[in-house]
């Protein structure tokens, strides 16, 4: 990922991470039958065309603002998503956000629909993008996906799967899906899914769910009483929830605002060499949610 710190523009590096940073979950092998995560590799081309973007960005610029008007990270993420595959040659869009609806009824959206031209195989992608801290014990026993809480601490890993799995891949085999793919006439449908994020580890160590990848971004999540008596604030910078999908260049000063806020809710700080914590309300969970 080193080459994307190359890359000047804000919205063209959000761009290059959304889609080329390593995923939280890289094997599904013993989660879903045939289901597989992206392999969109940053080889050569791929890093031309986005020096390219990022000399002359208007383009991205233009696509975000007129296809996506929220600040929410999911349909942030989802928008350069659109926009990656829409102009990758290796590639074609068929569609994104496909209502499947019985009758009056709308069972939900299918994420991605896109021709893989390598393969000569439709993919159905599904995506997320989730910021997880690691708690000592799993909410549900013996469910090692349990141990990964949202900031608010009632989104955790182990719903945020199983929700996907039980509803956004199995929507495709429907035959309410069956009908809203007719039109485009396609063979056989892969499966994927490419879950994005961070994981916030615990400061004394994580034992890792065996299908998290070893090379998903990650940080500490620290207590904010203790973390002010054991660090100096003025090293780190701190980064809105808008800016999630950002870096540090992106980052702003900490004031006591940001301080204030974090006896509330966890908030993401970040250094200059782009490392991250969470801050967060001292008795984090039990304090939020």
């Amino acid at each position: 990922m080193s080459k994307l710190h190359s890359l000047n523009d804000p919205m063209v590096r959000q761009l290059a991470w959304a889609c080329f940073a390593p995923p939280l979950i890289a094997d599904f092998s013993n989660l879903a039958d045939k289901v597989t995560a992206p392999a969109f590799e940053l080889h050569e081309d791929r890093y031309q065309r986005l020096l390219a973007l990022d000399a002359q960005p208007a383009p991205l610029h233009t696509y975000m603002a007129e296809h996506c008007k929220s600040q929410r990270l999911g349909l942030v993420f989802e928008s350069l998503w659109h926009f990656f595959l829409a102009h990758d040659p290796e590639v074609e869009l068929i569609t994104h956000n496909l209502p499947v609806r019985d009758g009056g009824r709308t069972l939900g959206e299918i994420d991605i629909l896109y021709f893989c031209k390598q393969r000569n195989r439709a993919i159905h992608l599904e995506l997320a993008v989730k910021y997880f801290l690691a708690t000592a014990e799993p909410q549900v026993a013996g469910d090692g996906f349990s141990h990964w809480l949202g900031p608010n601490s009632l989104d955790r890993l182990d719903i945020k799967w199983q929700r996907m799995l039980s509803h956004q891949l199995a929507l495709i085999n429907t035959p309410a899906a069956e009908k809203a793919l007719a039109s485009f006439a396609l063979p056989a449908v892969d499966q994927e899914v490419a879950i994005k994020g961070w994981l916030f580890h615990h400061r004394a160590g994580t034992t890792l769910h065996p299908n998290l990848n070893p090379q998903h971004p990650r940080g500490l999540w620290w207590p904010r009483s203790q973390f002010l008596q054991e660090h100096a604030v003025q090293a780190w910078r701190y980064l809105p929830k808008p800016l999630w999908l950002a870096d540090e260049k992106s980052a702003t000063e900490i004031d006591a605002s940001v301080i204030a806020l974090s006896e509330k809710r966890p908030v993401m700080l970040i250094n200059g060499e782009g490392e991250r914590i969470m801050l967060t309300p001292d008795h984090w969970p039990k304090s939020i949610g």
